[in-house]
């Protein structure tokens, strides 16, 4: 299916793309406006492996986009304006994508993806988020292709896999859970990687180049080293009582990095 102008739900309603591929052209869009008179959001449902390539996605007040749970959509070289969630156990796969609003992982209890089989781009004011409704945080970036993040992304769960560049943000921000950086063939942070808010943010293994990078543990935050990860060039940072640490009976190689924060290295553990 070509589309060169709107598909929409509004008024509560649901319009489910279900399968096939829809190809938008230049001034193609896709949306979910608003709510009825009872609150009930007007929903665009992406189903059953359907693609979407070019044109934008959006929404407006209430209104919000979905991949279906147990589900799969293909998005390919979108811009996304609006809320889009991905919901338990779906995956959305992704090509060069403009964001400018919110993606959200709602992981509760199974793997729910992100994932970039081919080179992927995240560029744009936006954030990826990875949550849960229940504290089940399975929420999962596969940058299998080769993932470059130019904005946000956030929560906790996993990010692993192929190749990873970080431009923008990384922020391990749910209290008393993690979000984990591992099993790269490559990767390279040139930008920002911390843990706010009480959340701890864990590189496992993996040879990180970090040059112009910063790692930091916000206060109440950590940073947790494990696996043997390597981290040459960049900075270290802590801020109050926040903490990088090496974690007990594990190897962290630093090299040619600044160390301006708290780096604790624990018990039975090298550096």
């Amino acid at each position: 299916m070509l589309n060169n102008g709107t598909l929409e739900a509004t008024n509560g309603g649901t319009l489910t793309l279900y399968a096939g591929t829809i190809t938008n052209g230049t001034h193609g869009i896709i949306e979910a406006v608003g709510a009825d008179s009872s609150n009930n959001a007007s929903t665009v449902v992406l189903t059953a492996g359907v693609t979407v390539s070019g044109g934008t996605l959006t929404t407006s007040g209430a209104g919000t986009i979905v991949v279906a749970a147990n589900n799969t959509a293909n998005l390919t070289n979108i811009t996304n304006t609006g809320t889009l969630n991905v919901q338990n156990n779906a995956r959305s796969f992704r090509l060069a994508h403009h964001q400018q609003r919110t993606i959200t992982l709602q992981a509760t209890g199974n793997s729910t993806y992100f994932y970039a089989p081919n080179a992927t781009v995240l560029t744009g004011t936006g954030s990826l988020v990875l949550a849960s409704s229940n504290g089940q945080y399975t929420g999962n970036v596969d940058a299998a292709g080769g993932l470059t993040n130019d904005e946000t992304i956030e929560g906790a769960g996993l990010i692993n896999s192929g190749t990873f560049t970080n431009n923008g943000t990384i922020n391990a921000n749910v209290s008393g859970a993690n979000l984990t950086l591992q099993s790269f063939t490559a990767v390279t942070n040139t930008k920002t990687m911390e843990a706010s808010g009480g959340g701890t943010l864990v590189l496992n293994g993996s040879s990180w180049n970090n040059a112009g990078g910063t790692i930091t543990a916000q206060t109440g935050s950590s940073v947790d080293l494990t696996g043997s990860v390597t981290i040459t060039g960049g900075t270290l940072n802590s801020a109050g009582t926040g903490q990088v640490f090496v974690a007990a009976n594990n190897i962290a190689y630093l090299t040619g990095l600044t160390n301006n924060g708290t780096l604790n290295v624990q018990n039975n553990a090298t550096n």
